[in-house]
Protein backbone atom coordinates (compact mmCIF):
# COMPACT_ATOMS: atom_id res chain seq x y z
CA UNK A 1 0.00 0.00 0.00
CA UNK A 2 1.57 3.47 -1.18
CA UNK A 3 2.30 5.92 1.65
CA UNK A 4 -0.19 8.81 2.33
CA UNK A 5 0.85 12.00 1.02
CA UNK A 6 1.04 14.57 3.48
CA UNK A 7 -0.64 17.82 3.78
CA UNK A 8 1.00 21.06 2.94
CA UNK A 9 2.26 22.52 6.03
CA UNK A 10 0.03 25.64 7.17
CA UNK A 11 1.07 28.54 9.37
CA UNK A 12 -1.47 29.34 12.33
CA UNK A 13 0.14 32.79 13.80
CA UNK A 14 0.40 33.90 9.91
CA UNK A 15 -1.89 32.41 7.94
CA UNK A 16 -1.55 33.44 4.03
CA UNK A 17 -4.58 35.70 4.00
CA UNK A 18 -2.76 37.93 7.01
CA UNK A 19 0.94 37.74 4.78
CA UNK A 20 -1.49 38.82 1.78
CA UNK A 21 -1.95 41.69 3.52
CA UNK A 22 1.03 42.45 4.47
CA UNK A 23 1.72 42.24 0.59
CA UNK A 24 -0.94 44.27 -0.52
CA UNK A 25 0.21 47.15 1.80
CA UNK A 26 3.81 46.72 0.06
CA UNK A 27 1.67 46.78 -3.22
CA UNK A 28 0.31 50.29 -2.67
CA UNK A 29 3.44 51.54 -1.65
CA UNK A 30 5.63 50.33 -4.88
CA UNK A 31 2.90 49.82 -7.78
CA UNK A 32 4.09 46.37 -8.06
CA UNK A 33 1.46 42.85 -7.90
CA UNK A 34 3.57 40.85 -5.31
CA UNK A 35 0.29 39.71 -3.34
CA UNK A 36 -1.10 38.18 -6.63
CA UNK A 37 2.08 35.36 -6.33
CA UNK A 38 1.19 32.17 -4.70
CA UNK A 39 2.45 31.65 -1.18
CA UNK A 40 3.67 28.24 0.15
CA UNK A 41 4.98 26.97 3.45
CA UNK A 42 7.20 24.56 4.65
CA UNK A 43 9.18 23.47 7.71
CA UNK A 44 12.69 24.30 7.95
CA UNK A 45 14.84 25.54 10.06
CA UNK A 46 17.90 26.79 7.71
CA UNK A 47 15.54 28.26 5.47
CA UNK A 48 13.31 31.17 6.69
CA UNK A 49 11.74 32.47 3.45
CA UNK A 50 12.25 32.46 -0.41
CA UNK A 51 11.03 34.82 -3.42
CA UNK A 52 11.27 31.78 -6.39
CA UNK A 53 11.63 33.71 -10.04
CA UNK A 54 10.89 30.69 -12.07
CA UNK A 55 7.83 30.16 -13.77
CA UNK A 56 6.09 28.69 -10.30
CA UNK A 57 7.05 32.14 -9.09
CA UNK A 58 5.81 33.26 -5.84
CA UNK A 59 7.21 33.37 -1.87
CA UNK A 60 8.05 30.24 0.29
CA UNK A 61 8.07 31.04 4.39
CA UNK A 62 9.20 28.43 6.74
CA UNK A 63 6.32 27.43 9.37
CA UNK A 64 9.11 26.88 12.14
CA UNK A 65 9.81 30.49 12.22
CA UNK A 66 6.57 31.93 11.88
CA UNK A 67 4.44 29.42 13.95
CA UNK A 68 7.41 30.00 16.81
CA UNK A 69 5.58 31.76 19.49
CA UNK A 70 8.78 33.16 20.37
CA UNK A 71 9.42 34.94 17.76
CA UNK A 72 8.08 38.56 17.11
CA UNK A 73 5.65 40.03 14.62
CA UNK A 74 8.35 42.41 13.98
CA UNK A 75 10.82 39.67 12.62
CA UNK A 76 7.75 38.10 10.40
CA UNK A 77 7.30 41.46 8.74
CA UNK A 78 10.76 41.41 8.31
CA UNK A 79 11.01 38.17 6.74
CA UNK A 80 7.89 39.04 4.56
CA UNK A 81 9.43 42.59 3.69
CA UNK A 82 12.90 40.65 2.79
CA UNK A 83 11.49 38.22 0.36
CA UNK A 84 9.55 40.47 -1.62
CA UNK A 85 12.55 42.97 -1.76
CA UNK A 86 13.79 40.07 -3.70
CA UNK A 87 10.54 40.51 -5.68
CA UNK A 88 11.43 43.83 -5.96
CA UNK A 89 14.50 43.34 -7.43
CA UNK A 90 13.19 40.74 -9.72
CA UNK A 91 10.58 43.01 -11.01
CA UNK A 92 12.20 46.27 -11.83
CA UNK A 93 15.37 45.09 -13.03
CA UNK A 94 15.46 41.12 -13.76
CA UNK A 95 17.83 39.06 -12.13
CA UNK A 96 21.64 39.87 -12.68
CA UNK A 97 22.80 36.85 -9.73
CA UNK A 98 20.68 35.23 -6.81
CA UNK A 99 20.03 35.75 -4.32
CA UNK A 100 21.67 39.28 -3.94
CA UNK A 101 21.34 40.84 -0.50
CA UNK A 102 23.70 43.75 -2.46
CA UNK A 103 23.77 47.24 -2.42
CA UNK A 104 20.22 47.44 -4.76
CA UNK A 105 18.23 44.71 -2.75
CA UNK A 106 19.11 46.79 0.72
CA UNK A 107 17.87 49.97 -0.72
CA UNK A 108 14.41 48.73 -1.93
CA UNK A 109 14.20 46.45 1.74
CA UNK A 110 14.91 49.73 3.26
CA UNK A 111 12.18 51.40 1.20
CA UNK A 112 9.67 49.23 2.54
CA UNK A 113 10.54 49.22 5.79
CA UNK A 114 12.19 46.19 6.07
CA UNK A 115 16.31 45.26 7.45
CA UNK A 116 18.15 45.29 5.05
CA UNK A 117 20.20 42.16 6.60
CA UNK A 118 20.90 39.40 4.00
CA UNK A 119 20.01 36.89 6.55
CA UNK A 120 18.75 36.34 10.07
CA UNK A 121 20.28 38.31 13.00
CA UNK A 122 19.51 36.55 16.38
CA UNK A 123 20.96 40.09 18.14
CA UNK A 124 17.90 41.77 16.14
CA UNK A 125 15.12 39.20 17.55
CA UNK A 126 16.65 40.02 21.01
CA UNK A 127 16.53 43.68 20.56
CA UNK A 128 12.48 43.36 19.36
CA UNK A 129 11.72 41.22 22.37
CA UNK A 130 13.38 43.52 24.51
CA UNK A 131 11.34 46.53 23.37
CA UNK A 132 8.50 44.39 22.96
CA UNK A 133 8.78 43.84 26.92
CA UNK A 134 9.39 47.57 27.04
CA UNK A 135 6.98 48.61 25.00
CA UNK A 136 4.19 46.67 27.46
CA UNK A 137 5.70 47.71 30.54
CA UNK A 138 4.92 51.38 29.11
CA UNK A 139 2.04 51.00 28.21
CA UNK A 140 0.68 49.25 31.70
CA UNK A 141 2.21 52.36 33.64
CA UNK A 142 1.20 54.93 31.71
CA UNK A 143 -2.84 53.08 31.50
CA UNK A 144 -2.67 53.89 35.36
CA UNK A 145 -3.45 57.44 34.43
CA UNK A 146 -7.12 57.31 34.41
CA UNK A 147 -10.15 59.21 35.05
CA UNK A 148 -11.00 60.44 38.43
CA UNK A 149 -7.67 59.62 39.86
CA UNK A 150 -5.31 62.79 40.79
CA UNK A 151 -1.19 64.57 40.13
CA UNK A 152 0.43 67.03 41.14
CA UNK A 153 1.21 69.32 38.36
CA UNK A 154 5.15 71.48 39.47
CA UNK A 155 2.87 74.58 37.87
CA UNK A 156 -0.88 74.10 38.26
CA UNK A 157 -0.78 72.33 41.56
CA UNK A 158 -3.46 69.49 42.30
CA UNK A 159 -5.76 68.38 39.61
CA UNK A 160 -8.06 65.19 38.91
CA UNK A 161 -8.04 63.72 35.54
CA UNK A 162 -11.64 64.16 34.20
CA UNK A 163 -10.64 62.29 30.57
CA UNK A 164 -8.49 59.78 29.06
CA UNK A 165 -7.30 59.19 25.54
CA UNK A 166 -4.73 56.94 23.70
CA UNK A 167 -2.45 54.26 24.99
CA UNK A 168 1.35 54.12 25.91
CA UNK A 169 3.52 57.33 25.01
CA UNK A 170 0.77 58.76 22.52
CA UNK A 171 -1.91 58.98 25.49
CA UNK A 172 -3.35 62.40 26.45
CA UNK A 173 -5.24 63.10 29.81
CA UNK A 174 -7.25 65.49 30.53
CA UNK A 175 -6.91 66.84 33.85
CA UNK A 176 -8.74 69.58 35.89
CA UNK A 177 -6.97 72.22 38.54
CA UNK A 178 -9.08 74.67 40.76
CA UNK A 179 -6.85 77.66 39.85
CA UNK A 180 -6.86 77.12 36.00
CA UNK A 181 -9.23 74.60 34.65
CA UNK A 182 -8.57 71.83 32.50
CA UNK A 183 -5.43 71.45 30.70
CA UNK A 184 -5.14 68.62 27.78
CA UNK A 185 -1.23 66.54 29.14
CA UNK A 186 0.84 64.17 27.21
CA UNK A 187 1.02 61.05 29.95
CA UNK A 188 4.87 60.65 29.10
CA UNK A 189 5.29 64.19 30.32
CA UNK A 190 3.14 63.94 32.91
CA UNK A 191 4.78 60.54 34.55
CA UNK A 192 8.54 62.35 34.14
CA UNK A 193 7.64 65.81 35.50
CA UNK A 194 4.17 65.10 37.87
CA UNK A 195 3.69 63.28 41.15
CA UNK A 196 0.48 60.88 41.48
CA UNK A 197 -1.69 61.14 44.37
Amino acid sequence: MPAKKKDPPVSTVWPEERIREELRRLDRKTGLNGAELPIEFFRGRSLLGQYCCAEDKGFRFSVTYLDDPGWTERSALDLIRHEYAHYMDHMLNGWVSYPSHGTRWKAYCSSIGGIPFGHYVEDVEKRYKKQNVTRASVALRYGTYEVGKSIVHPTFGKGMIVGANGEGPARIIDVKFPTIGIKRLGVEWVDKNCTKV
